[in-house]
């Protein structure tokens, strides 16, 4: 997979296990993650707990090719991994409610 500059490759493990990590940190379930041209789309359900019980929300995030470089440095301070220069920004910036979600 290129980076979002086009110029290098990124490893699908190290980007999957970010996600696998904002997955994990939203409660996400049955979860559907799709490549596209513009980056990686996570679709999937989110449970909350109310007074009546559990409410069900579609939720789909959209990680542009930069979003994924920003989550990866961020993976890779969490883990200590040696890395490239960091990227500037303000980090991942996934968008919400695509599909129905808030």
């Amino acid at each position: 997979m290129l980076n979002y500059t086009g110029t290098g490759r990124v490893d699908y493990e190290d980007v999957l296990r970010a996600i696998g990590h904002f997955i994990d940190e939203h409660n996400f379930k049955e979860v559907c993650i799709i490549e596209l041209e513009e980056g990686i789309l996570v679709r999937g359900l989110v449970y909350t707990a109310n007074r009546q019980g559990f409410r069900t929300i579609s939720e789909a995030y959209l990680f542009t090719n930069e979003d994924i470089d920003h989550i990866l440095e961020e993976a890779y301070q969490r883990r200590g991994k040696p890395h490239g220069k960091p990227i500037p920004g303000n980090g991942p910036s996934p968008r919400r409610g695509l599909f129905g979600g808030k």
